[in-house]
């Protein structure tokens, strides 16, 4: 059961109810939620990380999924699969859960979600350590394959955690970011890709499942049966 303690310890998970790091309070007049930093800081900024499963209409569908970038700053840590492995930690590099390339002109990050969902926001988490106005000149990217990448946002820079919100909404299984006209290393702390889970989900699990266009919605949809990290459903075709 959630506990007021797994909202600070670190890991996001997949946003859900489930993965054991919410907290939760019954239903009550103005309920609350405190933290106790043990000494006295200078609070620049508070970031609050919502529950994205079945309960409030949104999923995160970017955990645990197969990541990519232009290249590596170190061959054994701060790859790319480390921005979409759940953890928030401190936002620290060397935390060791934040992506980092090399310096090179127009480097990039990118996710294969595996699956075309229809994408209505992407979520970016700066690290906060040190050299985050690095994560400039951002510009984001949704396709269904590789050769049909779609702008869908661009971000000048300053960012702590800041949202791309994609309206409308597009369909898409690759989501790429890049520093745009500039030489430079890229790294982010943590990546969400969040899908609306009406018209796209499972009613028995209520977990995401990939887009299914119009033509092909005679289909059947299986029941989740995949790890816990990506908690997606398995589809096949009829045969026509």
């Amino acid at each position: 059961m959630a506990v007021y303690a797994q909202a600070v310890d670190g890991n996001v998970g997949n946003n859900s109810m489930f993965s054991g790091s919410c907290f939760h309070t019954k239903r009550e007049y103005q309920p609350w939620w405190t933290v106790d930093l043990h000494q006295d800081y200078y609070i620049t900024s508070v970031v609050v990380y919502n529950q994205l499963d079945h309960c409030c209409g949104t999923y995160n569908v970017a955990i645990g999924k197969t990541a990519s970038q232009s290249s590596n700053h170190r061959i054994y840590e701060w790859l790319a699969p480390t921005a979409v492995d759940g953890i928030v930690g401190n936002n620290s590099m060397f935390s060791g859960t934040c992506f980092h390339t090399t310096k090179e002109y127009q480097p990039w990050w990118r996710v294969d979600l595996h699956h075309d969902y229809i994408i209505t926001s992407v979520i970016m988490y700066n690290r906060l350590d040190s050299f985050a106005e690095r994560a400039r000149n951002i510009k984001r990217t949704i396709g269904k394959s590789l050769d049909s990448m779609s702008q869908a946002g661009y971000l000048d820079g300053g960012l702590t955690t800041h949202t791309f919100t994609v309206d409308p909404p597009l369909v898409g299984r690759f989501v790429r970011l890049q520093l745009k006209g500039i030489t430079e290393f890229f790294h982010l702390y943590f990546f969400s890709s969040v899908t609306r889970t009406k018209n796209v989900q499972n009613e028995d699990t209520g977990y995401a499942i990939p887009y299914v266009p119009p033509e092909n919605r005679d289909t059947i949809i299986y029941p989740a049966t995949g790890s816990e990290i990506s908690r997606t459903s398995h589809i096949a075709a009829k045969d026509k």
